[in-house]
């Protein structure tokens, strides 16, 4: 901000709809611009496929919407974390590319990221971000299920092999850890020898 120039980011203002913008200082406010239109509709995002990826592998998420133009450098699109008054070292947004875009639908890389939810947000430059019209279809999550283990009971000096079954583990052996709770405070790691996105075997 100087004398001459004000620099401002406006937050939402709801319908499409001519605005004016105002700036005043103590005594009072004073009209400084024409009115403006605010296309608050176009820019939306309808609906993602998928909504929950493997956190270990990248892949590809397509997201459908309306007025997302056709320049991906025009395109910011973020997971963000929705433990958003955490700690971002240990619960991190992540900047999604875009490498396929038309008006209505595009596609980004999906990197793997920390097990958790996440809100989708674009941004488009020279207009603000995206509304969503339906809620909810901007949830993400990077998540792990497991729907069975193959004994329930072992010996506590080990040498049971088990059998993990579940959905988005990762064929790489490095990017899973089992452990298993032998009392309070004390878990004993099961070493892995072989995965796949619906198996572990430790």
């Amino acid at each position: 901000m100087d004398n001459n120039q004000i620099r401002i980011e406006t937050t939402r203002i709801g319908m499409t709809t001519s605005k004016r913008i105002r700036v005043g200082f103590a005594g009072g406010e004073e009209t400084i611009a024409d009115p403006i239109t605010v296309d608050d509709d176009n820019f939306a995002l309808t609906d993602m496929n998928p909504k929950t990826a493997p956190p270990g592998l990248k892949t590809d998420l397509v997201i459908t919407g309306t007025s997302f133009g056709t320049d991906p450098s025009q395109i910011y699109v973020d997971l963000i974390n929705n433990l958003h008054e955490t700690d971002r070292t240990l619960y991190p947004n992540y900047r999604l590319t875009p490498w396929k875009l038309t008006d209505t639908e595009m596609t980004v890389v999906l990197p793997g990221g920390r097990i958790g939810h996440y809100t989708l947000k674009m941004h488009k430059r020279n207009f603000g971000n995206n509304l969503v019209p339906t809620p909810g279809n901007d949830q993400f999550s990077y998540a792990m299920t497991v729907t069975s283990v193959s004994h329930s009971t072992g010996s506590l000096f080990g040498g049971l092999e088990l059998l993990i079954t579940g959905t988005h583990f990762s064929p790489v052996l490095n990017q899973n850890k089992v452990t298993v709770s032998v009392f309070r405070n004390w878990n004993k790691t099961c070493y892995i020898q072989s995965a796949n996105e619906t198996h572990i075997s430790c």
